[in-house]
């Protein structure tokens, strides 16, 4: 990998978070659950809470995301979902005023986040302290644009925010002993890794009948169940006629298709140059998102706590040197395989 996770001292643990109505459309091609760059932005924005609150001692690195339970807003009753759209209200001259498609999700999900201290001194009853006021800005918060909703009165204490101490450098497996006992507090529950080693494997094995296949193609099929009928040569119920078996290629677990960031299609235009842009103190630069493959796993699966962890990469390119241009999130999980 051609960028390290940053080396981090603690993990803070945030349980059973409920958000509705999060952003279920995590990329122009995929949909049925954010997008891992969407944790990574509630990240940075607790991050800046924190300092602007007076905790500027406090770093988050990484974020690794347990999903417990979801329910996307979609209409199941044909064979092709249909998102539950709102119904906007007519405008003045009584047309109706078009609706844009927005999928909508409800989440129960646990962020697991790896911070660091500038000061390595740090107590532990100023972690606690930490913790605490972390807690409060996060149930004023929006995780993927959905709101968090505050847990119930009986459940406050069970789902209250806490702490580890967890190196995520260190190969010492004694120093993990407090992150496998919370492994197992996240059931139910499946973390998401990635899993884009899948990709050359199985363009390999396409090019096998299909010498054209591209790393798209694997892509694509990695996306979907392909079911293929096998025929025996003879049944064991009769002699005379041929009994077909329909196979599928779901034998990897529970594979999805997911984005990772954002790579450059254009040049870097200056600040202010370009029209309608979302912040005209920064430059613009136009950007597509960037596939991989990614996969559900129960976390007691997880052997070290950098096989949970997201971390982000950005390289900024030169002109005509798009592909340097890249916003990208990467994961550990599939190296300690």
């Amino acid at each position: 990998m051609e960028t390290e996770l940053p080396a981090s001292s603690h993990m803070l643990i945030l349980p059973h978070i409920r958000v509705q109505n999060a952003n279920a459309i995590s990329s122009p091609l995929t949909h049925g659950f954010p997008s891992i760059t969407a944790f990574m932005g509630f990240m940075w924005a607790l991050e800046r809470k924190a300092h602007a609150a007076g905790i500027d001692d406090i770093m988050f690195n990484a974020v690794g995301v347990v999903c417990h339970d979801f329910q996307e807003q979609v209409t199941d009753s044909g064979f092709t979902y249909a998102f539950n759209l709102t119904r906007n209200p007519i405008e003045k001259d009584g047309k109706t005023a078009p609706i844009i498609e927005e999928g909508r999700i409800h989440l129960d999900v646990s962020l697991l986040l790896a911070i660091a201290f500038k000061n390595e001194d740090i107590e532990n009853y100023q972690i606690d302290e930490y913790v605490e006021k972390i807690a409060i800005f996060v149930q004023n918060m929006r995780i993927a644009g959905g709101s968090i909703i505050p847990p119930s009165p009986n459940m406050a204490k069970h789902r209250k925010p806490h702490w580890i101490e967890c190196n995520t450098f260190s190969d010492n497996d004694n120093n993990f002993s407090d992150f496998r006992k919370n492994c197992y507090r996240l059931l139910p529950g499946y973390a998401l890794v990635e899993r884009s080693d899948l990709i050359p494997e199985r363009s390999k094995k396409m090019q096998e009948t299909q010498p054209d296949a591209t790393s798209l193609d694997a892509w694509l099929s990695l996306s979907r169940v392909n079911w293929r009928c096998k025929s025996e040569a003879q049944s064991p119920k009769t002699e005379t006629k041929k009994e077909n078996i329909w196979e599928n290629d779901r034998d990897n677990g529970w594979i999805v298709p997911m984005p990772v960031g954002y790579g450059a299609v254009g040049e870097m235009q200056p600040s202010g140059s370009v029209s309608s842009a979302r912040d005209n103190t920064i430059p613009f630069q136009p950007v597509e998102s960037l596939f991989s493959i990614g996969e559900w796993i129960a976390p007691f699966r997880l052997k070290h706590p950098n096989d949970l962890l997201w971390y982000p990469s950005s390289s900024l390119g030169e002109k005509n040197l798009l592909e340097k241009s890249v916003y990208r999130c990467h994961n550990f999980y599939q190296y300690s395989l």
